[in-house]
């Protein structure tokens, strides 16, 4: 792994090595488009590839992802 960085979850719960996805469809207040996922919500995310959660998120949901850049 080579770039990492803190995001704020906006969906599912994340674990360490889990999938990565992006809000492409479907934008609520709560679920903006591009924020990030731990789960999938259909049409509406895609994975984010080369991506994973380093561990769960904290209290406020924000959780660190690497990339296989």
């Amino acid at each position: 792994r080579r770039g990492y960085m803190t995001v704020k979850n906006r969906a599912g719960t994340p674990a360490a090595g889990g999938t990565v996805y992006v809000r492409v469809g479907g934008a609520t207040s709560e679920k903006p488009l591009g924020g990030f996922e731990a789960t999938d919500d259909g049409g509406n995310t895609e994975v984010l590839t080369g991506a994973k959660f380093m561990g769960p998120a904290d209290d406020n949901g924000n959780v660190e992802i690497c990339f296989n850049i």
